[in-house]
């Protein structure tokens, strides 16, 4: 802290140029550039301070002055502003970019609790008049799925769970979706469903039950497969081992040939 305190008095004072001080006393990434970090927003400097106290003391500053020394993650540092921050442009459609990649790396968290929020209220409407009309009023687009089984991981042996978009492509994967979507009644609304990147409202338009020649074909069939699996799992992790000698063929002719 006295190093930087010191080196901070001639740049404040002018005793040196900003620039030069940076190039000789700076540790950080900006030093070759004499110091300059270009337009910043206000997250990024996060990593160069403790406290949001304290970037907005360095967003606060006018032009050409120069901070008071800041302890931060990385050690000791002061700034100096070139130019007054500016209120963000959110007609901006760069802004609007940033913001949402922000909110998606470090704020996912209110991602999701907005849009519970707003499913909640779609399951409410839907509840109250019909998922065709509450879609409408809200403005979303409702699909409609194929028939397919509970089949948790989208096993080879069962008709996969039907994609109309993105939405459901984890859906396979979350226990949570088929006992919420096995359980509905017909023309039952559920309460949202969260599918990683998706949240999902599920409405049960019909069911039916499993064709008689798809279970007798699954009662032929799934035999064979796993036996198939286990050989394959045999051949890969036990067969193909360095610890295993393959002796077949001259223990066949000393055992099992006639002398």
């Amino acid at each position: 802290r006295s190093d930087a305190e010191k080196v901070r008095e001639q740049a404040a004072a002018r005793a040196a140029s900003f620039e030069d001080l940076a190039k000789t006393h700076s540790k950080d990434t900006f030093a070759e550039k004499g110091g300059d970090m270009g337009w910043q927003y206000f997250y990024e400097l996060d990593g160069f301070v403790n406290s949001v106290d304290e970037i907005r003391s360095v967003f606060a500053l006018k032009n050409g002055d120069v901070s008071p020394v800041i302890e931060g993650p990385g050690g000791f540092s002061f700034f100096r502003v070139d130019e007054q921050a500016v209120d963000p442009d959110f007609a901006s459609a760069e802004v609007l970019k940033t913001v949402r990649d922000y909110m998606t790396a470090f704020e996912r968290g209110r991602i999701e609790d907005y849009i519970l929020s707003d499913a909640k209220n779609f399951q409410d409407a839907a509840g109250r008049t019909s998922f065709a009309a509450a879609a409408s009023s809200l403005r979303k687009t409702a699909q409609e799925t194929g028939f397919f089984p509970i089949n948790y991981g989208n096993s080879v042996f069962l008709k996969p769970v039907t994609q109309t978009n993105d939405a459901l492509g984890s859906a396979a994967f979350r226990d949570t979706f088929f006992s919420i979507a096995f359980s509905l009644a017909e023309n039952e609304v559920s309460e949202p469903v969260v599918l990683r990147d998706n949240i999902v409202v599920l409405q049960l338009a019909a069911e039916q039950q499993a064709e008689e020649n798809s279970l007798q074909f699954m009662d032929a069939y799934f035999p064979f497969i796993v036996q198939q699996f286990q050989e394959e799992g045999l051949q890969q992790f036990v067969m193909n081992t360095s610890y295993l000698k393959d002796d077949f063929n001259s223990v066949f002719m000393q055992y099992f040939l006639p002398q």
